[in-house]
């Protein structure tokens, strides 16, 4: 198995680890309020997230950082904020990239401490934060589209309207987010 692969794997287990929720909260957060003839915002709107993880990722490995209790508690403030935002706008044809980069950067952070430590030593880092930085960016697209693709499902038959379909996504997002922000308040 080459190097590249090895990051690319580790990248994708990041996304579908069970402890990584959050990044699938966000991402469904992301992508829930707009139709798969979006795609291409979609993909541009998931790729300013992997962005903003990536500049995060690179940030900590050259020692900037915050405190990790913030950032744990700004994670799940970041999903509610994303899900509350698409719940009440009217108007989904406005893709929110600016936040997408930035809440990418607050999730990012949170990884970036431990990847910064694995890989500050190795030489090939350019390669180990491509490599995983491409897994995840693969991940999150295969999950939104999936996402995309059950909100399709639904709504082309008929079962849901896009009203009802916004309200369920948006308020399981909330319900298994709450929990998350309770357990990292840092004070």
């Amino acid at each position: 198995m080459s190097e590249l692969q090895t990051y690319l794997e580790m990248g994708w287990d990041h996304i579908f680890d069970i402890h990584a929720m959050d990044h699938l909260l966000f991402i469904t957060s992301l992508v829930s309020a707009y139709r798969l003839s979006r795609w291409r915002y979609i993909l541009i709107l998931v790729t300013a997230f992997t962005l903003g993880h990536a500049i995060s990722l690179i940030a900590v490995t050259l020692g900037l950082r915050a405190p990790s209790t913030w950032v744990e508690f700004l994670i799940p403030c970041s999903i509610l904020i994303m899900a509350i935002y698409h719940l009440f706008q009217q108007n989904a044809n406005k893709p929110t990239y600016i936040l997408a980069l930035l809440f990418g950067l607050i999730h990012g952070t949170a990884y970036a401490q431990g990847f910064a430590e694995l890989f500050q030593d190795i030489p090939g880092f350019l390669t180990a934060s491509l490599g995983f930085n491409l897994g995840v960016e693969g991940a999150q697209i295969v999950f939104a589209l999936f996402v995309l693709l059950c909100a399709e499902l639904l709504l082309s038959t008929r079962v849901l309207d896009q009203k009802t379909w916004r309200g369920i996504i948006f308020g399981a997002v909330v319900a298994l987010t709450i929990p998350i922000l309770i357990s990292n308040v840092p004070w």
